[in-house]
């Protein structure tokens, strides 16, 4: 999967989305954000056979929506990503974080 079709998927969610940072204008709750964290690179051969990046989605919300993280662990598991979650209040942000780790 490549980053462009990873962004689609999570377009899915109905939420702005994107990847590492908003630029300019952050719009309001609840809004994801992704980014490439590393890879676990598969080898044969000593060259890379497959490359597998490893991916954070991070959901920020005002407030924690369990309905929310459903539909985007629905959307994960349909296209058969397997994902860890933990989840924070940023007490600066005044702010939820709930982060999906997962490789691609």
């Amino acid at each position: 999967m490549t980053l462009s079709q990873f962004h689609k998927m999570l377009e899915g969610a109905g939420l702005p989305v994107t990847y590492y940072e908003f630029k300019d204008n952050v719009p309001p709750l609840p809004f994801i954000v992704y980014l490439e964290t590393n890879t676990n690179n598969f080898a044969s051969d000593g060259i890379v056979y497959a490359e597998i990046k490893r991916m954070a989605v991070e959901l920020y919300c005002s407030v924690r929506d369990l309905t929310l993280e459903q539909k985007i662990e629905n959307i994960f598991t349909e296209n058969r990503i397997f994902w860890q979650k933990e989840f924070t209040y940023l007490e600066d942000e005044k702010c939820y974080e709930v982060i999906y780790e997962m490789e691609i």
